[in-house]
């Protein structure tokens, strides 16, 4: 058996956030042309990196839950949580889980979405 020391550990961490972040970055640009062609790469995915630490920051982890963060923030402004309150309740909330979190979003996009797009 080997043991990996906490220096080892939070370089796995450091490189799996970056391997993230730039896996985000190019799903949002060949889904939805996010930032193409007026942005440079680096700068879009600068900017994804301050959204995920925002999502960081109120305590969300999984990919799913700070995917559906980017997205919102990207969709709707990077103040989404403060321009609709039981949105922002939710995400800032420390006593919901990240599924409940991501969820919520996926719900709450797709609804948007929706109303945006309506049916023919």
């Amino acid at each position: 058996m080997f043991t990996i020391s906490s220096d080892q550990w939070q370089k796995l961490e450091a490189r799996r956030r970056n391997d993230f972040i730039r896996q985000l970055t190019t799903d949002l640009i060949a889904r939805f042309g996010v930032g193409r062609p007026a942005m440079a790469l680096d700068d879009i995915q600068a900017q994804v990196e301050q959204i995920v630490r925002v999502g960081e920051a109120w305590g969300m982890q999984s990919s799913r839950v700070l995917t559906q963060h980017v997205l919102a923030s990207r969709v709707i402004g990077h103040d989404y949580a403060d321009v609709v309150l039981e949105t922002g309740n939710i995400v800032r909330s420390n006593h919901l889980d990240d599924d409940t979190k991501a969820r919520w979003l996926e719900l709450w996009l797709e609804s948007i979405r929706q109303h945006a797009m309506p049916a023919r």
